[in-house]
């Protein structure tokens, strides 16, 4: 049975390989496919087809299954040609403000996701992954309407109709880019505040129990969230303050020289213990078998592991 047959010239690269790629996933699960080619005016014409009598009952599942991976390759072939073409083109529309630095970063993680699913899950990450499935629902469709497909027609004339999902894309990465160094730019203010300032405690202790309540101690085990407290009364600070802010404020304006987390994985909010490594660096360790923290430990199979030594949060900007 012809699964689809595929035109396309010179110009498109690589097809053939993906084609091959394709018949060798296939091959792993026992179905052999056929390919024939044939070269007329420099335009590739090649069929894919499944002559095997024993899959006739399974041919339906077959031809669903190739056509999926066969409408990845060609999201890949328009991703490429989008990023190496109309990319700029597109961020000097509607991003002329930016610096040709940010304009290099933001392209490079566009790739990164677009090409290589290769950032950090986030809000605006889920909803990219929606959108590029919805790219590829669209080119699926497509071909599961045509018995033939013209790669360079499709190309050429097809993505524009989901060029839309590709601009909200890149909004939603130049949006959490933009966040990003905005984030870094304020923990470099932070960092260079707390190195500045003097040392206050030899050594705090942040203890995090199971119901995400926040304890903070000396190295005596004294409780010093008080202290804090009396420094937000006195301030003339009328807004909400969480008891989070008031840990953050507290740690910078009363440097301690080493701070340990106890109990990490019983924190709810992983961007507070994120902040804290962000801005302490070296300073920051991480305990969950001391005296403090044993009677906090969450008995919990899936719990949010840290390492005790500090690492960077995985941001598009370090």
């Amino acid at each position: 049975m012809l699964l689809l047959t595929v035109i396309y010239d010179e110009n498109v690269k690589d097809l053939c390989e993906d084609i091959g790629e394709i018949k060798s996933i296939f091959e792993i699960k026992n179905i052999k496919l056929g390919i024939s080619e044939n070269i007329e005016n420099k335009n590739h014409f090649v069929k894919i087809f499944c002559n095997d009598q024993s899959l006739n009952d399974k041919i339906d599942d077959i031809k669903a299954s190739f056509n999926l991976y066969f409408a990845k390759v060609i999201y890949n072939l328009a991703i490429k040609e989008f990023c190496e073409g109309k990319v700029d083109e597109f961020l000097n529309d509607r991003y002329f403000f930016l610096k040709e630095k940010d304009v290099v970063l933001i392209k490079f993680f566009l790739e990164e996701f677009l090409i290589y699913d290769n950032l950090e899950m986030s809000s605006e990450i889920a909803f990219c992954i929606n959108k590029k499935n919805s790219i590829i629902k669209k080119i699926l469709k497509c071909i599961e309407e045509n018995e033939e497909i013209n790669i360079n027609g499709f190309l050429r004339f097809r993505t524009k109709e989901f060029q839309n999902e590709l601009g909200e894309i890149a909004d939603k990465i130049i949006e959490k880019y933009i966040r990003d160094k905005e984030y870094m730019e304020f923990i470099k203010l932070l960092r260079f505040f707390v190195e500045t300032q003097e040392i206050c405690y030899d050594e705090l202790n942040l203890i995090i129990d199971n119901k995400n309540n926040y304890k903070l101690k000396n190295k005596n085990g004294d409780d010093v969230i008080g202290d804090l407290l009396k420094d937000i009364e006195g301030s003339n600070y009328s807004g909400v303050v969480n008891m989070e802010d008031i840990i953050i404020s507290g740690l910078i304006t009363h440097v301690p020289k080493r701070i340990v987390i106890h109990c990490a994985e019983n924190c709810y909010n992983k961007e507070f213990i994120d902040t804290i490594k962000d801005v302490f660096l070296e300073r920051a360790h991480f305990c969950d078998g001391c005296s403090f923290c044993k009677e906090y430990i969450k008995d919990s199979k899936e719990v949010l592991k840290y390492n005790t030594s500090v690492d960077k949060q995985n941001h598009f900007l370090n």
